[in-house]
């Protein structure tokens, strides 16, 4: 099977989501690069990727999943990128 790499961002701000797909590439290593700007965009952009949040040691920040939310309000308002690894049908 042929595989593809997903990039998926869902922000949810005041309980409302949104769910993006970014980008769908054939080449992994393309998709990583794209997954990493897209990090480093919401780490320079989004005011809850800070060290005094005190929820920061909790914050996801792999290769494949990012994750940050407002302290004590993460399921009213956060911001998840990942990059999946999907097979095509």
């Amino acid at each position: 099977m042929d595989k593809v790499y997903v990039i998926v961002k869902v922000n949810v701000y005041d309980g409302d989501d949104e769910v993006t797909i970014v980008g769908v590439y054939a080449d992994r290593v393309k998709a990583q690069q794209k997954f990493n700007s897209e990090v480093k965009k919401e780490k320079d952009e989004n005011p809850d990727w800070c060290e005094e949040n005190a929820d920061f040691d909790d914050f996801i920040d792999t290769d494949t999943e990012f994750c940050c939310w407002e302290d004590g309000y993460f399921e009213e308002n956060h911001t998840r990128i990942t990059l999946e690894e999907q097979e095509v049908q």
